[in-house]
Parts: structure tokens; sequence; C-alpha cells
């Protein structure tokens, strides 16, 4: 897979709508993601794993493919100024980080996708989360996370656009029978990461 600085050399060629986009990045010797249409609903489908598909209005599984190539194992969100493809249909089978690219500050924040740890600048850095008390380090427990997501949240304003305030990401996982989501956001106004936890 490529290194940090590789991936921040492409990034500084990529035309975004904001100051921040993300990066996905899959396992090494993958060309292309593909991803699939329901022939009876028209339906995209997200994939979680591809030995598991199945159209989310509960269709015959019967698909149309659609491809998406992939530039030294990477996808972006934007290419020539163009989004390549919603976050929501992005699949999630056979990737390996996911980022987020901070333009001014030419910085990659993201997530290991096989460990659960927070990479800010090619470091990680473990993810944790206080339990009545107890100090819990939540991605050296993590075998599987059940959900990735990506989102920007917008402050609504009377009679004009909303402002965009945070862009979002983070997993889903079971810790002691309980969900929990470990998320990093970015404060746009200010363009600094957080990191959150929260039991749903």
């Amino acid at each position: 897979m490529l290194s940090v600085n590789e991936i921040k050399n492409l990034a500084q060629n990529v035309h975004s709508s904001y100051p921040i986009f993300w990066i996905a990045q899959y396992e090494d010797g993958y060309e292309k993601i593909k991803v699939p249409q329901c022939d009876n609903c028209g339906a995209f489908v997200r994939v979680l794993d591809y030995s598991h598909i199945s159209c989310i209005n509960g269709c015959a599984a019967s698909f149309n493919w659609h491809d998406f190539e992939l530039n030294n194992g990477l996808i972006m969100e934007y290419e020539n100024g163009i989004e390549t493809i919603e976050f929501k249909f992005l699949p999630i089978d056979r990737m390996k980080r996911f980022y987020f690219y901070i333009i001014p500050k030419q910085q990659l924040l993201g997530i290991n996708l096989e460990n659960g740890e927070y990479i800010i600048d090619g470091v990680e850095i473990g993810a944790g989360m206080a339990l009545e008390h107890v100090p819990i380090a939540v991605s050296s427990q993590l075998n599987k996370y059940e959900d990735l997501f990506c989102f920007k949240s917008f402050l609504s304003s009377v009679g004009g656009a909303g402002r965009f305030i945070w862009y979002k990401m983070g997993y889903i996982c079971e810790l002691k029978q309980m969900k929990v989501a470990m998320m990093l956001f970015i404060h746009m106004p200010t363009l600094q990461p957080y990191f959150f936890s929260e039991i749903l």
C-alpha cells in the first residue's frame, strides 16, 4: 500500500469543493471497486462483504455492477472537481484505511480499519473511552467493526444556505455487550480535529 507521503502527494492534485475531502485506501492488488445496483428496484447496495450481498428492499439477488477505477489502491472523494462516488455506496469490503485530507494543513487523518486505531499523518493512536470511570482501550479489543460512517453536518440558517460545520467519520463496534461509536470530527471553521466516543 502507498505510504502517507505518497498519498499526500496524490491528494495535493485533487480539486475539492471544500478544504477537506475523504480518501479510501484498499488492499494491494485491488484495481477497481464494484458497486452493485439491484436489477429489480434500481437501488444501489453498499457492500460490507462481497460474499453476502442483498438488496436493501429485499429483492431477489440480481445486480448490475458499476466499476470505479482505483489509483494505486486509492479512491478520493473528488476527481477533476467532480464527486467520484457517494460515500453511502462506497464498498467497505477490502478497504484498509479511510482518511480525511485537510488541504490547507496538508494533513492526513483517519482510521485503520484493521484495528480501529486513529491515524494522524501516519502515526497510529489507540481509540478508547471511559465507562463507569474505567478506561477501556477500544481498538485493542476490536475484532470487527459493524459499520463505517462519514457525513457532513450543516448549521441551518433562516432564508439561507446552511453552514458546513463538521465533517465526521467513525465506526460502530460492540464492546461489553454495548454498541459504541468511535468518531473523528473535523471542525470546518477551524479545521481542528476532535475525537469522540458515544454509547449508542
